[in-house]
């Protein structure tokens, strides 16, 4: 596993739209594209963690690269699983909410890591790629 910067990579924060980015991505699965409030609340989660993300970049410098580093690494595991969960599941209660946002707290590093070898859209904006070219 390598950490790449690649001219033309996109990066979660640079999704002009992200409901329109998880309505895209329902219908590739053939799936009904229609969000409701649920997937809002979702949806609002991942903006806020696209602006830290953001926010985060611009205050890395040598002094912090470390500890900043494992903040993005740790917020883009958090917006993969999110956009993952947005993608492929319907929420319906605030329980289906809740158990989604405990979810991603407790195993998003975890599920980054074991994403990274699926070919699904949402690791082409994620900050680590897995790659064979050097």
């Amino acid at each position: 596993m390598i950490i790449l910067c690649f001219e033309n990579k996109g990066y979660f924060f640079e999704i002009s739209d992200i409901a329109e980015f998880v309505k895209v991505e329902r219908r590739k699965q053939r799936g009904s594209a229609t969000l409701n409030t649920y997937d809002y609340i979702l949806i609002n989660i991942v903006k806020q963690l696209c602006k830290q993300q953001k926010k985060l970049i611009y205050l890395i410098n040598s002094k912090n690269f470390k500890t900043i580093l494992s903040n993005l690494i740790e917020v883009d595991a958090k917006i993969s699983d999110y956009l993952f969960f947005l993608i492929n599941c319907r929420f319906e209660t605030d329980k289906e909410v809740i158990e989604c946002v405990e979810s991603v707290e407790k195993d998003a590093l975890r599920d980054y890591y074991c994403g990274l070898n699926f070919s699904d859209n949402i690791n082409n904006y994620k900050l680590i790629v897995h790659t064979t070219k050097y």
